[in-house]
């Protein structure tokens, strides 16, 4: 496809690492392939999310899917530039994200919550209770990526 040329030459142009260009390009490669497949003759948002939620469900682990919402990332702001997108498309397609479930948000804030009170009858600071309760929140979001 003519687009892979061009987006690789944009890639090197952002000054990414070679390892995150040859990601980014097998990420999209992998979409455009499954592009041609839907037999769509146009590459939108609404497919780049509907392509997201198909990985999604197919148990890759978290930090792979979020590779790709990177590649997507950089392939949309490439498609803009090459006006093949306009600007209503990227700020909906940069709405997109990963986050945690609202369940599992809520289940975080509880434990997090439950901390901070065992912290505060253990006589820690105030200081050394937020840097903990950051850490712990920090390695519970990167445990739910994994």
């Amino acid at each position: 496809m003519i687009l892979i040329p061009k987006f690789k030459k944009y890639l090197f142009e952002k000054n990414l690492s070679k390892i995150s260009i040859k990601n980014y390009l097998a990420d999209i490669n992998k979409f455009l392939k499954w592009f041609e497949e839907t037999g769509k003759n146009r590459v939108t948002v609404s497919l780049i999310k509907q392509y997201i939620q198909r990985l999604r469900s197919t148990n890759l682990p978290g930090k792979t899917v979020k590779r790709y919402l990177s590649s997507f990332k950089h392939f949309v702001h490439f498609l803009s530039e090459g006006g093949q997108l306009n600007s209503k498309a990227i700020k909906e397609f940069d709405s997109i994200s990963l986050p945690l479930a609202t369940a599992h948000k809520a289940n975080i804030k509880i434990l997090l919550d439950r901390y901070g009170k065992y912290l505060k009858t253990e006589s820690y600071s105030q200081t050394t209770i937020k840097n903990y309760l950051a850490d712990t929140r920090q390695f519970l979001e990167w445990l739910e990526v994994r």
